[in-house]
């Protein structure tokens, strides 16, 4: 039977607000800050609730100590433990928004080919339907050259007159450490490491743990 160990529901609880933050970027600044910090919360509870499940067994002070040393010398491991601290003892996490606006102009591009025909036959030898073709061949091709154009002109309109954009949020946190990534990517990229140190402590310390 598989045992699931109180580490893993305390990821999953942290990795759900994660999902809410994601989910409310967009008009609810105030709704994305409570989940933000609840999965920051969480998230930093998950190495609390693995010592105190697992540390009467055997060998479990050598394993925990080697992640421990990982997630000390880990710059995003760090930052988020400092950003719990921060919001238990003095108040909201320090974050910004961006928007980003991209726009995307589509402009068809068509070409005409024209082709000259050189007969074998001088013109008084010729056939009269042949003759005809070679008369209107330049007006046909001018007619062609007229349509195009106006249906670049047309396309060009169109995309300068209707460009499909799509605007998003991003939150960033303050931080001088951090400001080019989103919040959320340094978020799951840290559930992301505490997922591993959680699988390997339930495939260590559980008995009857088959893996997720």
């Amino acid at each position: 039977m598989t045992k699931e160990s109180i580490a893993r529901r305390t990821l999953r609880k942290a990795k759900f607000f994660a999902e809410q933050a994601q989910q409310s970027k967009v008009g609810q600044r105030e709704a994305f800050e409570a989940y933000l910090e609840a999965a920051i919360v969480f998230g930093r509870s998950v190495t609390f609730h693995i010592q105190k499940e697992f540390t009467c067994k055997e060998g479990f002070d050598d394993w925990y100590s080697s992640h421990q040393n990982k997630l000390t010398n880990d710059s995003v491991a760090k930052f988020f433990l400092e950003r719990r601290n921060f919001i238990l003892k003095q108040g909201p996490v320090n974050i910004h928004k961006i928007i980003i606006a991209e726009f995307h102009d589509t402009l068809n591009v068509s070409c005409t080919v024209e082709a000259k025909v050189i007969r074998g036959q001088p013109w008084y030898r010729r056939s009269i339907r042949f003759l005809w073709s070679d008369f209107k061949m330049p007006f046909v091709g001018w007619i062609n050259r007229r349509r195009q154009r106006r249906q670049l002109e047309r396309t060009r309109a169109k995309a300068s007159q209707e460009p499909e954009s799509k605007l998003t949020d991003e939150y960033f946190f303050l931080d001088q450490e951090w400001p080019k990534r989103p919040a959320l990517e340094l978020l799951n990229e840290w559930l992301d490491k505490l997922e591993i140190i959680v699988n390997d402590a339930e495939r260590k310390f559980c008995s009857g743990f088959e893996g997720h």
